[in-house]
């Protein structure tokens, strides 16, 4: 059983926990697709917080003896479920920084070329200019 003042600790912290997650999103410090899950924690929280015979309920429901082993199982599952998050958002971004290098060398190696190639054209003009007296206009 919980008492009056552990319960609203326990929402306290709750809405703390969703009011800076609330700031980090209006100042873009945290995309909301990235935070979905960490909202969805949070309110898990209040919900738990508001109603404490719930996670009596949910206890008993996944056969466990006392609430509190329940909420550890109930937050370990998250952890685990942050974990696999991301790892798939590292995964992500890892492919799309290669594939952006892979582009950003390309277009070095474009650069290069199209500038040995100015070269070429400016050190023929440069010296058909000489020769003639006039320098060349190209097309």
């Amino acid at each position: 059983m919980m008492t009056q003042r552990l319960q609203l600790a326990a929402i306290a912290v709750s809405l703390l926990y969703l009011a800076g997650l609330t700031v980090m999103l209006k100042k873009r410090e945290l995309e909301v697709k990235y935070s979905l899950l960490f909202l969805g924690f949070g309110l898990v929280m209040l919900v738990l917080a508001v109603f404490p015979p719930l996670l009596d309920e949910i206890a008993a429901l996944l056969g466990v003896l006392s609430p509190v082993n329940a909420l550890f199982l109930l937050m370990i599952c998250g952890c685990v479920l942050m974990l696999i998050s991301f790892a798939f958002i590292a995964s992500r971004e890892r492919r799309r920084v290669l594939r952006l290098a892979q582009e950003l060398a390309l277009l070095e190696k474009r650069l290069r070329s199209l500038e040995e190639k100015e070269a070429e054209h400016g050190t023929n003009r440069k010296e058909d200019g000489e020769h003639a007296g006039t320098e060349r206009v190209s097309d």
